[in-house]
């Protein structure tokens, strides 16, 4: 834990969080990221890593979630930022009834063949 800073208005708990190293182009290369959680709820505000290659590399990547709503006693963000893009939530359900007939693979006739 590396404190609190202010992140998308909110007062937050800043962590950074070290994974094993990536290989990029041969090379080991640290695996960084900065996490930040509301200090009030303790839900994810932002996280934060250094893109490792590419064309924007060593350029920070920053995600977003906010919008917390609770469905079925557990918080989830309905807007999430990534990357510049936004991705808003309309409705989460879950354990929902699934029929397992939309898994089954369609049945398919082959010219001369018998099934």
């Amino acid at each position: 834990m590396l404190g609190k800073e202010t992140k998308e208005g909110t007062e937050t708990f800043k962590l950074k969080l070290t994974q094993k190293p990536l290989m990029v182009d041969g090379i080991e290369q640290p695996n960084v990221s900065f996490h930040y959680f509301d200090t009030e709820n303790f839900v994810p505000i932002a996280s934060e890593s250094e893109i490792p290659s590419g064309p924007m590399k060593g350029q920070m990547s920053t995600n977003t979630m906010s919008d917390y709503q609770e469905v079925d006693g557990l918080y989830f963000p309905f807007d999430m930022g990534m990357m510049g893009q936004n991705l808003v939530i309309k409705e989460i359900t879950l354990n929902p009834e699934v029929d397992m007939a939309l898994f089954k693979f369609p049945e398919t006739a082959v010219e001369g063949s018998k099934n």
